[in-house]
C-alpha cells in the first residue's frame, strides 16, 4: 500500500465535540469494514477553498487503518466554520452516544448558547430528543472545567455527577469566601495572617473557631458563678457582694436563658405569682447591696 495512504489527516475541531469510539467499538467497526468494506464516506470540509481536515467520519478513518482497507473520501464546501459545526451535529444521530454525552457534545459545539447557535443546538437536542436543560447543566459543566467536560463526552464520567462536582467546588469557593469575610469582620488579624500567606485559611478558620468555642467556655463559666454567687445573695450570704455584681446581675436578668436557670437554682415553683415574688425580694436584696 503507499506509505501515504494513512497519512495524519487533520481533524476540524468541530469533529472533536463527539468522542472517538472505544477500543471495543473501533475493532468491532474495522471488522465490519474488513468483511464488507467502507459503507459510509469519510468528509473533509473545505472552507472558502481550504481543506479543514475530517469533519465527518474519525472512527471510519481510524478503523480503516486497522483493517488495513484504503479509506474513500468526499469533500463537502461549507461557507464558513459555523456551518460545519452544523454538518457536524446533524450527523449526532448516527452516533452510539448517551443523552449526557451527546448534550455535552453540543455544549462544546456552541458553548456560547446564543443567537443562531443556540437556535441551531436547540433543533438538534429535540430531534435526538436531549433537552435544552440538559445542554444547559452540559455548558455549566464546560465554563467550569473543559477538562470535566471532555471526561463527560468521552463517557469517563457522567454528566450528572460532573454537575455534582462543580456544585460542590462552587460551594467550596463561596465557603471560603465567606469565612474570608468573616474573619475580617470578627478577626481581621487572622484576616490578614491569611493575606501574607502566613497562614491557610484553613488554619485561621481553625483558630478563629478555637477562639469561639474558647469564649463560649469562658462565658458558661462566667455564667455558673454568676448564678452561684447571685443564689448565694438570695439566701442571705451577701456579704461579699458590690454594686458591680449588683449592676451585672440586673443585666443578665434581661437574658431569659439567665433568668430561667436563676429561676430554677432559686427553687420558685414556677406559678407565676412566686417567680414574681421571688424576684422582687431578690431585687430588694439586691438594692439593699447595690446602696
Amino acid at each position: 500500500m503507499d506509505g501515504d495512504l494513512f497519512a495524519e489527516i487533520p481533524i476540524h475541531p468541530a469533529a472533536e465535540c463527539f468522542r472517538l469510539m472505544r477500543e471495543d467499538e473501533l475493532n468491532s467497526l474495522a471488522a465490519d469494514i474488513a468483511e464488507h468494506g467502507q459503507r459510509d464516506a469519510i468528509t473533509l470540509g473545505r472552507v472558502k477553498g481550504k481543506e479543514v481536515g475530517i469533519v465527518d467520519g474519525r472512527n471510519r478513518y481510524r478503523a480503516c487503518q486497522i483493517a488495513s482497507i484504503e479509506p474513500h473520501f468526499i469533500t463537502v464546501d461549507f461557507k464558513d466554520d459555523e456551518e460545519v459545526r452544523a454538518f457536524v451535529v446533524s450527523r449526532s444521530e448516527r452516533r452510539n452516544v448517551t443523552k449526557g454525552e451527546h448534550a455535552m457534545a453540543l455544549a462544546l459545539a456552541y458553548p456560547g448558547g446564543q443567537g443562531k447557535k443556540d437556535d441551531d443546538a436547540r433543533t438538534s437536542a429535540e430531534t435526538a430528543e436531549v433537552s435544552m436543560r440538559r445542554v444547559q447543566v452540559a455548558r455549566q459543566v464546560l465554563r467550569y472545567s473543559r477538562e470535566l467536560a471532555l471526561a463527560v463526552r468521552d463517557g469517563i464520567t457522567k454528566l450528572d455527577e460532573a454537575l455534582d462536582t462543580v456544585k460542590r467546588a462552587v460551594a467550596d469557593l463561596e465557603s471560603d469566601e465567606t469565612r474570608l469575610r468573616v474573619l475580617r469582620s470578627d478577626a481581621a488579624d487572622l484576616a490578614d495572617l491569611v493575606d501574607e500567606e502566613r497562614l491557610i485559611l484553613a488554619e485561621a478558620w481553625r483558630a478563629y473557631e478555637q477562639r469561639i468555642e474558647d469564649a463560649k467556655r469562658a462565658e458558661q463559666s462566667k455564667r455558673e458563678t454568676l448564678l452561684r454567687l447571685t443564689e448565694a445573695a438570695y439566701r442571705g450570704a451577701s456579704a461579699w457582694c458590690s454594686a458591680k455584681f449588683v449592676t451585672e446581675v440586673e443585666e443578665r436578668i434581661a437574658d431569659d436563658d439567665f433568668r430561667e436557670q436563676l429561676i430554677s437554682r432559686l427553687r420558685l415553683d414556677g406559678k407565676p405569682e412566686n417567680i414574681r415574688t421571688g424576684i422582687i425580694a431578690l431585687a430588694k436584696i439586691l438594692g439593699r447591696i447595690g446602696g
